[in-house]
């Protein structure tokens, strides 16, 4: 019975830990903010200013998607599972912040978050940059798990995919011949949730391709980049498909249309490329053929 009351004491205690880091984690953000004008921590208002809510919201999201995946080891005591603890937290969480500012500075360098929360509120820039905060936030995740424990290794993961991931954000405005950033001016929401379904079905595949054993750097590189061109192959196959076979069409002359018809389509397609990309992934990562070899 003890024992029992033991384990329950330890949990409030990690309780109260988590959020001791989640406070630090808010006046992270209020360091970050404070030269903002009227950008304010302590109270938040949906219903006056929606995108600054889903602005801190993502964030929020973000980081408890990060800490939430971390695992607490009790087997050498508890000041050495609070330690760990904080001291995993924290470098996450400046990987987390780090990696926000480097997307949404690539994406969204038109635009700063004083003039388009604040003054304007643009709900359209919110979910872009809400996006771009929990892509961050899963990409994290995802290599803190592989890394296992290994600093060097984190650090080798984290620059990898934020090329890669960097480097996929600009390529929306070529594959689809549309200007994200006057989207965003013209506070253009389904333009900005085409973007979002665009960066959530990257965000799958990146994930998907990172996730193997680091045996070899080298090697590693070389098998993701492999499996990268694998699931460009997959992709269009499943994308062109799906839209063919549920009879998805684009207008042929979009200047003959009405915009919300076509802002209806731009929304529409967000979700296709989502859909889309989980099937890549089932067919480039959940095969396993195991001693089976494919005869003709």
């Amino acid at each position: 019975m003890n024992e029992i009351f033991d384990k329950l004491l330890i949990r409030i205690i990690l309780c109260a830990l988590i959020f001791l880091i989640l406070y630090s984690y808010r006046y992270m953000h209020f360091l970050f903010f404070k030269k903002i004008k009227h950008f304010s921590l302590r109270s938040i208002y949906p219903e006056k200013n929606l995108p600054h809510a889903l602005f801190l919201i993502s964030r929020l999201v973000g980081f408890v998607l990060i800490l939430g995946g971390q695992k607490v080891e009790l087997s050498n005591g508890l000041l050495s599972a609070v330690f760990n603890l904080l001291f995993d937290s924290g470098l996450l969480v400046i990987l987390y912040l780090i990696s926000i500012y480097v997307f949404e500075s690539i994406v969204l360098y038109s635009f700063t978050i004083e003039d388009e929360i604040i003054r304007r509120k643009n709900l359209s820039f919110s979910i872009v940059s809400s996006g771009l905060s929990l892509s961050a936030a899963v990409i994290v995740s995802s290599i803190s798990e592989i890394s296992e424990g290994s600093l060097f290794d984190l650090s080798f993961l984290w620059l990898l995919t934020l090329v890669l991931f960097g480097l996929s954000t600009k390529l929306f405005d070529l594959i689809f011949k549309f200007n994200l950033t006057r989207s965003i001016v013209q506070h253009h929401l389904p333009s900005a949730f085409h973007y979002i379904g665009f960066i959530a079905a990257w965000v799958i595949i990146l994930s998907s391709i990172i996730n193997h054993k680091i045996i070899g750097h080298q090697e590693y590189i070389l098998k993701t980049l492999l499996d990268m061109v694998l699931n460009v192959i997959i992709f269009p196959i499943f994308f062109i498909g799906v839209s063919k076979l549920f009879y998805i069409n684009k207008f042929r002359n979009l200047n003959d249309n009405k915009e919300e018809q076509i802002s209806s389509f731009g929304t529409l397609e967000g979700i296709l490329l989502f859909a889309s990309a989980i099937l890549t992934v089932m067919i480039t990562s959940k095969i396993q053929f195991g001693s089976f070899y494919p005869t003709l």
